[in-house]
């Protein structure tokens, strides 16, 4: 009995191995601002069979390059919206799939807190998008690889939200 317990084991934790060996994460865009050093990515993971996406995955690193929070999503949270960057309690980034197709494309709106001050905030329209083998994020219909978030500023209250998003 015991054998049997560690064959099927070791059998599961191989299986599980070549599972997460077979998925492909694909880098769609990283994200810098004026306000820290940090940088964020953004990106999907799929099934190498197929390319059909299985996680929506976002990535923090230090100014240094260093790890600081991997988050992953499903398609169905994507779907129903979820906050990317929250900082002392308010929704700086959120995302939400329009038209999700988990084998060629989807619309996304990026929403942006403008402004905490008066709650403004911006929609912008992104696009994810097979392209042969390769995924591209897409603001305006154009490449969307790096972008770069403008901070909105107030003399003496100092950061308040996101004043633009720009492709670098």
């Amino acid at each position: 009995m015991k054998s049997f317990l560690k064959t099927t084991f070791a059998l599961s934790l191989v299986l599980g191995l070549m599972q997460s060996v077979r998925a492909m994460e694909h880098k769609l865009s990283t994200i810098s601002n004026d306000e820290d050093a940090n940088t964020y990515t953004i990106g999907l993971v799929t099934d190498e069979d197929n390319l059909e996406v299985q996680q929506i995955l976002k990535k923090e690193f230090d100014g240094r390059g260093n790890v600081i929070s991997v988050d992953k999503y499903s398609p169905a949270d994507l779907a129903k919206g979820v906050v990317m960057v929250k900082r002392k309690g308010y929704e700086i980034v959120k995302l939400k799939a329009q038209n999700f197709n988990a084998t060629d494309s989807a619309d996304l709106d990026m929403e942006v807190l403008v402004s905490a001050l008066s709650k403004d905030k911006e929609t912008y329209d992104l696009k994810v998008e097979k392209q042969g083998e390769q995924w591209k994020l897409l603001l305006n219909n154009r490449d969307a690889s790096k972008l770069f978030f403008v901070t909105n500023k107030k003399f003496m209250i100092g950061t308040v939200g996101i004043k633009d998003v720009k492709i670098k």
